[in-house]
């Protein structure tokens, strides 16, 4: 029983097998660490993108990757252009950023499009073609084209879908359902629309008007999130998991069944620790190789679609928690800039009492100090959410946005809440 070297063709991967009794020696890389390294990386991007601007997180390696990823590359483009092109480059940097980011624009519609597209000719190229197997039925075929179809019609749906533009006809309306809370959304109008500006809303420069309980702009739906289409905007998130999941699903089965019909899983792999063969679907790592070295476009696929379903997958949880909660996304940016400002004024306080203390020559006692500490705290303290009505009403008023609305109008003279006016503080205290 003699040992070869061999390499494959498709991936280079070079092990000592024994071409008698097909008995794998020894590989040369560890994919399952590689996996892991590259799943852990993914995880850490994905809590900075979305915790990355939390308070409670500022000064943390999670907000610093935050800051790297949003704001350090931009500053770093327009340091290189106006090093490079001077301020004629930067001009014309700006007016590709306008071009792109702050006028509608079909770029990020047209690649999912394409991405989607592609990812299904992949599909019917390389996953498709080994089914029918011992692991997958051929029917596989036509759900997996359902599921696409599916998911094609909520992304025209939520592109298409008016988010809930404040026209003159409809801002009482609007007013009546999300009134001020004097906190992140004092009672203004817009500079822009000339009309008074409901709470929790917003003016997209994007879309050129505003927006009823705004959350952000989507470039890939090339749309407003608001009041009228969240509901469509998180059925198109849980229609691309899903698909995400069973692409995934689908692919492992569909490679799991040509594997066993070419008999890999009745190859052993000799284990340098116990010197002994072990069969080799109990060596994951060594299987991980083999399947690469098998099929690699098949395992570049699933892993694409693994990854974009975890982010997927997270911003939807993030979406149903904020729901929950009765927030929005814009509105959870504001807290996080009115908790840095009330933070900022007070150590400005703080400050000054401690200059004037000294300058006076004379110590606070303890009890001063820590009354001093205690009203510091009170001033960084926020208001309650003065729009959370309670987990089934924060769905339905997302799942239901006109009859949410009906409801809203029949009480037009209703008297703000406790926590409206227990909010109308806070932008006193920063004025203050």
């Amino acid at each position: 029983c003699l040992l070869r070297e061999s390499a494959c063709d498709c991936c280079g991967i070079t092990s000592n097998w024994c071409k008698a009794c097909k008995t794998v020696v020894q590989g040369c890389m560890d994919f399952v660490t590689f996996v892991c390294i590259y799943f852990g990386i993914t995880a850490f991007v994905i809590v900075a993108l979305l915790f990355g601007e939390s308070p409670s997180l500022q000064g943390t390696p999670v907000s610093f990757a935050k800051w790297i990823i949003t704001e350090a590359w931009v500053d770093a483009l327009e340091w290189v252009v106006v090093k490079t092109s001077g301020q004629r480059g930067l001009r014309a940097l700006d007016t590709a950023t306008e071009v792109c980011c702050e006028r509608p624009n079909p770029v990020l519609q047209i690649a999912y499009l394409l991405m989607y597209s592609f990812g299904y000719w992949l599909y019917w190229e390389y996953i498709f073609k080994l089914l029918p197997n011992h692991y997958a039925a051929e029917y596989h075929v036509f759900t997996g084209t359902a599921a696409v179809c599916v998911t094609f019609m909520l992304f025209v749906l939520a592109s298409l879908s008016d988010p809930g533009h404040i026209t003159p006809s409809n801002a009482h309306t609007y007013i009546t359902a999300h009134p001020s809370d004097g906190s992140l959304f004092p009672p203004k109008q817009c500079s822009t629309c000339k009309l008074a500006r409901p709470g929790r809303s917003k003016h997209c420069n994007v879309c050129g008007s505003c927006i009823a309980r705004f959350d952000h702009h989507c470039g890939w739906i090339n749309n407003c999130v608001g009041l009228h289409n969240m509901r469509y905007f998180l059925a198109f998130l849980l229609a691309n998991c899903v698909t995400c999941a069973y692409g995934v699903t689908l692919a492992v089965r569909a490679m799991a069944g040509e594997l066993q019909g070419r008999g890999l899983f009745e190859l052993s792999v000799y284990d340098p620790r116990l010197k002994v063969k072990v069969p080799l679907y109990r060596q994951p790592a060594r299987l991980a190789e083999w399947v690469v070295a098998y099929y690699p476009i098949p395992v570049a696929i699933g892993m694409f679609m693994l990854v974009s379903g975890l982010l997927l997958a997270a911003f939807l949880i993030y979406q149903a928690v904020l729901i929950s909660r009765g927030r929005t996304t814009y509105e959870v940016f504001k807290r996080n800039q009115l908790h840095k400002q009330l933070k900022e004024a007070a150590a400005a306080a703080e400050a000054v009492a401690q200059t004037a203390a000294r300058s006076q020559g004379n110590r606070r006692p303890l009890t001063q100090r820590l009354q001093r500490l205690s009203s510091s705290k009170q001033q960084t303290a926020l208001s309650p959410n003065a729009y959370d009505r309670g987990l089934f009403r924060n769905w339905f008023e997302v799942l239901f946005p006109e009859r949410f609305l009906q409801h809203c109008s029949r009480k037009p003279n209703q008297a703000p809440s406790k926590q409206l006016r227990r909010g109308k503080g806070a932008a006193a205290k920063i004025s203050g």
